[in-house]
């Protein structure tokens, strides 16, 4: 064959493998650059939220002390979420109130809730606290 018979290569529009493989390697690289602060970042959304949660739940319980808990309590009342929380609800240090004739009418009871839960950095824990004046609680 001649080189008059051979047809003539045209360059086409496009990239060559080269480049593809290039542009592919570098957004490997930006790729494993970016995979530790996304998980990071998600890693401390789920600590606020477990947080959040804890705080809630410490709230609720130390509005239900004196209600659904009984203040002053001798013992302290303890219990387990199916969220995974351990609670904990103590009182202490009740302090006699006194009224106008100077009788002992009530007591201040100082609550104690606490909350626990594992993550993945370990155990965490909030306390919250709080008084409460309980008729009759005086000694």
């Amino acid at each position: 064959m001649t080189d008059a018979a051979l047809p003539l290569r045209t360059a086409r529009p496009g990239f060559s493998l080269i480049e593809v493989l290039v542009a592919l390697a570098i957004l490997g690289i930006a790729l494993g650059a970016l995979m530790p602060r996304i998980s990071l970042g998600s890693l401390v959304a789920e600590r606020a939220s477990r947080t959040e949660e804890a705080v809630l739940l410490a709230e609720q319980l130390l509005t239900e002390a004196g209600r659904t808990i009984p203040l002053p309590a001798k013992e302290a009342a303890e219990g387990r979420t199916p969220a995974g929380f351990s609670w904990r609800v103590s009182t202490c240090c009740v302090r006699t109130v006194s009224n106008l004739s100077g009788q002992a009418a009530a007591g201040i009871v100082d609550i104690r809730a606490d909350v626990s839960w594992l993550s993945m950095r370990g155990s965490q824990s909030i306390t919250l606290t709080g008084r409460r004046i309980v008729p009759g609680a005086a000694k």
